[in-house]
């Protein structure tokens, strides 16, 4: 992979990646004689609003690639493009909001869109580090791959309790209804625990 970012001026930057879409982390290239690509540009802006100077980041995205995700060799390449917009915006001390949304081709993604809308509060209820997120996510699954599929819809909420100086306790939840027309639940909970220490 060979990436560039630039920065022509304070709060606006300009970033690129091309890679062959299918090589493994230790590997440069290595689809690169079967013609395989993945290529994206990103600009954004990174802005201070209201009286407070309230901070955001806006970007746009563009893809394109040959790449999908049954992509082995030449013989399977596809073609099709995609664009993703974000917006993260500071609303008021320690809360901020976020959104994402994702138009693809259907050849190159298991998803031809996604949105996704969240919340994030740190050093709630004034304890220190302590943090509270939250996010429900919508996507449309990609007829090429996935045919007669269910849109899937998601949501997830996390606290972070600073324990101590050196442990975190965070319990995560998640909801999701399962994309396959074919499953027997019509929705599954997901609890998760995650303990992070330093030393």
């Amino acid at each position: 992979m060979v990436g560039l970012q630039i920065i022509p001026v304070d709060g606006v930057y300009l970033s690129g990646i091309i890679n062959t879409g299918v090589s493994k982390p230790q590997e440069l290239f290595s689809g690169l004689d079967d013609g395989l690509y993945f290529a994206a540009a990103e600009a954004g802006v990174i802005l201070q609003c209201g009286p407070d100077n309230r901070q955001g980041r806006y970007s746009i995205a563009l893809m394109n690639s040959n790449v999908g995700p049954e992509t082995t060799g030449r013989d399977s390449r596809v073609n099709g493009s995609a664009i993703a917009l974000v917006a993260q915006q500071e609303i008021a001390e320690d809360v901020a909001v976020w959104s994402q949304y994702l138009l693809s081709s259907k050849n190159i993604g298991p998803a031809s869109q996604e949105f996704t809308l969240g919340v994030s509060i740190e050093n709630c209820f004034s304890r220190t580090n302590d943090g509270f997120g939250a996010a429900i996510g919508w996507s449309a699954p990609s007829d090429r791959y996935y045919r007669g599929w269910r849109e899937n819809l998601q949501f997830e909420t996390y606290y972070r309790l600073q324990l101590t100086h050196s442990v975190q306790l965070s319990p995560d939840f998640q909801i999701l209804r399962p994309t396959d027309p074919d499953a027997d639940s019509g929705a599954v909970f997901a609890f998760g625990l995650r303990i992070l220490t330093s030393f």
